[in-house]
């Protein structure tokens, strides 16, 4: 297998992209289901961003699991469809489509309860406690191990 296929089999093509959605913002949502190696918006020849997007992992697995977990989500109330790159080995596959709908972003939920299957960012919260840790400084850490006996 050649790079340029390898490199498909690990980018995910996300279209229908709302203009106020960033590279930034697609990291950080798709990082969810791997580590993310670049996220790219082209732009057009007037420079303004298009309405889609390529994510590329470091894993090729991550490819199929951010398919079935962020499919459909809702970014600034707008859809994600997500896709196999062109020339992956993984468009032959078939994933199911039945996802249920994420809002991030979205200044105007559509009702005010959310059905099961609906959830806003303002209304998710973590199922287990979250753990918080202090890390010392990287200087610290040098003065306590020139310090100790």
């Amino acid at each position: 297998m050649g790079a340029a296929a390898a490199e498909a089999d690990r980018t995910l093509f996300v279209g229908n992209l709302e203009t106020k959605v960033t590279e930034e913002l697609l990291f950080e949502l798709f990082h969810q289901a791997g580590p993310v190696i670049k996220v790219k918006i082209p732009k057009d020849k007037d420079g303004k961003p298009k309405q889609f997007a390529f994510v590329n992992f470091k894993h090729e697995v991550s490819v199929p699991y951010a398919m079935n977990l962020l499919n459909g989500i809702k970014l600034f109330g707008r859809p994600i469809k997500i896709q196999f790159r062109s020339g992956s080995s993984h468009a032959s596959q078939e994933v199911s489509l039945s996802y249920p709908q994420h809002h991030v972003g979205s200044s105007s939920p559509t009702s005010t309860s959310p059905s099961r299957y609906e959830r806003t960012v303002d209304n998710m919260t973590p199922s287990t406690p979250i753990i918080q840790r202090s890390f010392s400084s990287s200087e610290n850490l040098q003065r306590q191990a020139v310090m100790s006996p």
